[in-house]
């Protein structure tokens, strides 16, 4: 409809003038011819008309085109209106919470492996690939080590294998600093905190779900049997594990994050 409605106007305005030109020249030769003078056409004249006239009709076509239908090239910003606030992200603002997470699961940093292998790593892990450590941690299991924990968050073979499968790292990865907090952040994704940060999990919900990833984290509800038990390991009783740190600490951490 705003189409046709600025096609009407120009043809109106168009047409008016035309119909005032013509007018003009017929009065025009009518007096000069009762008057008895002979018309000696000039060419320059009619040109000028004829350019006016053009010029006439594409400023009409234009403001059919232009000022009716398209809207202006830079909107006019509105006063007062507060800025847009980006919405935080996976991974942005989680390095309080991977601190917490490695000060207490490995507090010798991300060369760190579970104290109790039977078999040492051949050199340090970060200077290792992923399907490196995996190797590692099959042989050491075998050999009889209670646990294949690795780096600065412990992560053991089964949740590392999950996440090459996931496509979160690849065999050829090397397993350095940059790679095991990519790891660390995704193993939290996986625990909620995309729900936490959009408000759909509460903190005393995410920080339950943490103690399950990691056993230094105390829980926030209760132990893996089910068992009221704020500020034990999730796994407190299994002879490995039992939480390192307090849960006002933890649910600082989190609070920070966004």
């Amino acid at each position: 409809m705003t189409k046709g409605l600025g096609a009407i106007v120009a043809s109106g305005v168009v047409g008016t003038v035309v119909w005032a030109f013509t007018q003009a020249a017929k009065r025009q030769a009518d007096t000069e011819t009762a008057q008895g003078v002979v018309y000696v056409r000039q060419p320059n004249k009619d040109d000028t008309r004829k350019a006016l006239i053009g010029g006439i009709l594409q400023a009409a076509l234009s403001f059919a085109e232009r000022g009716v239908d398209r809207p202006p090239s830079s909107p006019p910003r509105s006063s007062g209106s507060a800025p847009a606030q980006p919405r935080p992200t996976a991974g942005r603002g989680v390095g309080s919470l991977l601190d917490l997470i490695g000060q207490h699961e490995a507090p010798k940093g991300y060369d760190q492996v579970y104290g109790g292998s039977k078999i040492a790593p051949p050199r340090p892990i970060t200077q290792m690939t992923v399907g490196e450590v995996l190797e590692w941690q099959d042989r050491s299991v075998r050999a009889g080590s209670k646990s294949s924990a690795a780096g600065r968050y412990q992560i053991i073979r089964g949740t590392l294998r999950s996440l090459v499968r996931d496509g979160v790292v690849s065999l050829g990865s090397r397993f350095d600093k940059a790679t095991q907090d990519r790891l660390a952040t995704q193993l939290m994704n996986r625990r909620g905190l995309q729900s936490y940060l959009s408000g759909r999990m509460s903190e005393t919900d995410f920080a339950q779900n943490l103690s399950k990833e990691w056993a230094s984290l105390p829980v926030a509800i209760a132990d893996k049997k089910g068992r009221p038990a704020a500020g034990q390991s999730y796994y407190a009783g299994d002879g490995l594990n039992r939480a390192l740190t307090r849960l006002e600490n933890v649910l600082g951490a989190i609070r920070g994050i966004g």
